[in-house]
């Protein structure tokens, strides 16, 4: 759904629509990370499983901070 957004905004020659394509697609990245953390969280050692969270939602803050 949100490729071909991605798509219609890089069709446009407005630095903004590239600047925004750019952002979405990090957001998307970073949303990844998250649920490929959690998933892990879920089946992996309680030993381990402390940190994921927070690592998880450091990564959605700084994709959101606009940081890569």
């Amino acid at each position: 759904m949100s490729d071909d957004l991605v798509t219609r905004l890089r069709r446009y020659p407005y630095d903004f629509t590239e600047e925004a394509a750019d952002r979405i697609e990090r957001l998307e990245a970073a949303l990844r990370d998250v649920i490929d953390s959690w998933d892990w969280w879920q089946v992996d050692t309680y030993d381990r499983c402390a940190s994921v969270p927070g690592d998880a939602i450091a990564t959605a803050r700084a994709a959101l901070e606009g940081k890569d």
